[in-house]
């Protein structure tokens, strides 16, 4: 049984259509289910748990009992499904039809550096920031056990590719709040306010906590600054009001959405939820369209913001000189770099 939801006005019209569909894009009930799955909300049952969970109670008996329903059981189902599929039907967005099975095929893409102990990656966190349920945890290896890594691969390196300052880049860009040949996001916010720091790491810190939504007293205790420049930051983040737009969307929908439809049902930070979110999904999406653009390039772990891969000489001169990756019209800054050790 195929699954068809359509989006025909808005997520708030309580429109969501169930039918077959041949001419246009079909879920499997086990695609729904995953998908309600990452959005931690109770599977729909199939068909056949659904009745024999009832005819089994009923009976104590399990048989393959499906190809005898009635038109009348059929119905009854089908409403059932339909009354489930409504019930959440805000909560299933345009995200999964356009960006989620694409963002599932970065992870097919991938060739592990150890047959038997392959890492297996869950979406299913409040941002949809990766994690790793069992085997290799890339996520949480120290930078050192990384450089011991080495490819399966005749002829072949190994490269780590990271997104530079990837969070603050892409809700800046996102916005148009620095021009597009930024090349360092933290140095031009400091040019702006006119303070120049000595601790890069500090800077860092004093930018992201504003974003994030650390009150004045807290920068200042932390940064030195006088408030006049605190506040300039947060004038040109536009942070508090981005926040008062997320509060309103969460408080009408009972949830917000990242850049890319995906809906975030905590309002525990909003501003830091987005921007983790919309980052989670792009940096996927990114790299799924780098590796599809260089089919040669061997996956092998991907790590939140940055992936591990292998090249061959000739296939690493091609990409030695990007300087940023683009998806649909969002780009952000990279650097590439050989996996090695340090003597």
């Amino acid at each position: 049984m195929n699954i068809l939801i359509t989006q025909k006005h808005s997520l708030l019209e309580k429109d969501i259509l169930v039918q077959k569909n041949k001419d246009k894009k079909c879920f499997s009930m086990a695609d729904l289910n995953y998908m309600l799955s990452v959005l931690k909300i109770e599977k729909i049952k199939s068909l056949d748990e659904y009745y024999s969970n009832i005819r089994n109670s009923l009976l104590n008996q399990d048989i393959r009992w499906s190809k005898y329903l009635s038109i009348h059981r059929k119905k009854e189902y089908n409403d059932y499904l339909k009354k489930r599929l409504s019930d959440s039907e805000s909560l299933i967005t345009e995200y999964f039809y356009l960006y989620f099975p694409e963002r599932l095929s970065l992870f097919k893409k991938i060739h592990p550096l150890d047959d038997k102990n392959p890492a297996f990656y869950k979406h299913s966190s409040v941002t949809g920031r990766l994690s790793i349920e069992k085997g290799i945890n890339y996520l949480v290896m120290k930078k050192d056990v990384r450089n011991e890594l080495q490819s399966p691969f005749d002829n072949h390196q190994l490269y780590e590719l990271d997104f530079k300052s990837c969070e603050p880049n892409l809700y800046c860009r996102h916005f148009n709040l620095v021009p597009n040949d930024t090349e360092d996001i933290y140095e031009y916010i400091s040019g702006v306010i006119g303070e120049k720091f000595d601790n890069r790491d500090k800077l860092k810190r004093v930018i992201l906590s504003i974003l994030y939504g650390a009150n004045e007293n807290s920068v200042k205790k932390i940064s030195k600054l006088p408030i006049k420049k605190i506040r300039a930051v947060k004038d040109l983040l536009n942070v508090e009001s981005f926040n008062h737009k997320l509060d309103l969307e969460f408080n009408q929908n009972g949830f917000v959405k990242n850049m890319y439809g995906r809906p975030i049902l905590s309002n525990s930070n909003l501003v830091n939820y987005w921007i983790q979110s919309s980052a989670a999904d792009y940096c996927c999406l990114a790299f799924n369209n780098f590796f599809k653009t260089h089919p040669n390039l061997k996956l092998h772990a991907v790590i939140h913001d940055a992936v591990i891969f292998s090249a061959d000489g000739k296939d690493y001169k091609h990409i030695s000189k990007l300087n940023e990756l683009y998806y649909e019209n969002l780009s952000i800054p990279i650097k590439i770099n050989r996996v090695q050790p340090h003597n």
